[in-house]
């Protein structure tokens, strides 16, 4: 299975790195800025987290200067990032120390390699069907889907495959193919025989400009397209996510929650293997979005670490700068208020702005406004509502990850 948006355990400080645009974006970010997330007492608790209050941020400097790492990923101690506006892909071991009186951070490069494809946005760490590792990068600029190899070690190799999506939509920003993001899922699925489960080793990629969720599948370690999900024109396909579910109906409990730039909406997705793509609609949930949103990121929270079944799910909107928050129950998503209510229940705002992406530690968020250049920390009741403690100032971040 792959692996689910997750909140970490935070009974101690957590330490993230932070990704950003440079100057080849138009950002101010100098690489990869490193910070801690540090426990703080409130005398709030909740959510079957233990003993959780507030939170602070601390910044402790540029830990690789590299630019424009606009998206970061963890895989077995190594940090993996992509160049959006150079082209390539790094690696880097990353070895901490949580030790209150020596705490430490240290990123050592690995690999830096080219990508084949344009404006690579975002990566996910992928296993194939013969067990090898592979970096699969979606490329905003062109369309293009990468696949490199790594090594044990944690290096990246040159591209095995550059596979190139077609399409266009109407919206100016579809002129033609533009690959978004990689959500690598290991689904089960009856063999021929129906007496035991076999496992089928998925790749969906989010292709913003053709308005279609791309169903690649492995075979002898190659990655092939075995179909796609279509949907309705200017939608924007954007940030794809599994959350802990319980239909029957979807293959061993997965729910795809799927956000849409310009269609401003969170769909509810499914494995389905009678569709041609691998998938379909369950339903959708507008947002509540002005015209001049665009949708990004989520974030979950269940409602108890041990119970992740239940919870919130947090939208981030660009323009109006706002956090939605959806109550799911395990099958389905809702809005907790009408649009129109100016309540915390209707979207609440993210301390900044251009809200780009948004973590979920224990029931903490941290949202990375990008053209504030702001981390922003909140911490969230049982019932959902959030409560901003800290404001951090980190330039053009544009992702958060968790070490």
């Amino acid at each position: 299975m792959g692996t689910r948006l997750g909140t970490p355990a935070y009974d101690n400080d957590q330490e993230l790195l932070v990704g950003g645009w440079s100057a080849d974006g138009d950002g101010q970010a100098q690489g990869i800025e490193w910070i801690t997330a540090c426990h703080q007492s409130t005398g709030r608790s909740g959510h079957g987290y233990g003993n959780e209050d507030g939170i602070g941020l601390e910044h402790h400097g540029c830990v690789a200067k590299i630019p424009s790492p606009s998206w970061l990923c963890l895989n077995n101690g190594s940090v993996y990032g992509c160049l959006e506006f150079s082209n390539e892909l790094v690696s880097y071991s990353c070895t901490t120390s949580r030790d209150r009186q020596h705490p430490g951070l240290q990123l050592h490069q690995l690999s830096r390699v080219s990508t084949p494809g344009e404006g690579p946005t975002h990566v996910a760490l992928c296993k194939d069907d013969v067990g090898s590792m592979h970096i699969v990068s979606a490329c905003y600029g062109d369309g293009t889907v990468t696949v490199h190899p790594i090594d044990a070690q944690g290096s990246i190799g040159k591209a095995e495959q550059a596979l190139h999506g077609e399409g266009h939509d109407p919206l100016p920003a579809q002129e033609h193919s533009h690959a978004h993001w990689i959500l690598p899922i290991e689904a089960r699925a009856q063999n021929t025989a129906g007496s035991s489960p076999s496992a089928r080793h998925l790749v969906l990629v989010s292709d913003l400009g053709a308005d279609r969720i791309r169903t690649y599948a492995w075979s002898n370690g190659n990655l092939n397209e075995i179909g796609s999900l279509q949907l309705p024109a200017g939608t924007g396909p954007r940030d794809l996510h599994m959350l802990p579910a319980h239909l029957q109906d979807f293959g061993d409990s997965v729910a795809i929650i799927l956000i849409t730039e310009w269609s401003r909406k969170a769909f509810v997705l499914r494995l389905d293997s009678s569709n041609p793509a691998g998938i379909s609609i369950v339903t959708n949930v507008d947002l509540g979005a002005t015209q001049k949103d665009q949708a990004s990121s989520l974030a979950y929270i269940p409602d108890d670490a041990n119970d992740p079944e239940h919870g919130f799910a947090y939208v981030g909107l660009r323009g109006t700068n706002r956090i939605i928050p959806l109550r799911w129950n395990g099958s389905t998503l809702a809005r907790l208020s009408n649009s129109g209510d100016d309540s915390w229940q209707s979207g609440f705002p993210s301390g900044g702005s251009w809200p780009r992406h948004i973590l979920a530690i224990g029931h903490r968020l941290l949202v990375s406004n990008q053209l504030t250049s702001t981390i922003n920390g909140f911490t969230c009741d049982d019932d959902g509502q959030p409560h901003e403690e800290a404001s951090l100032h980190i330039p053009s971040p544009t992702c958060i990850l968790s070490v």
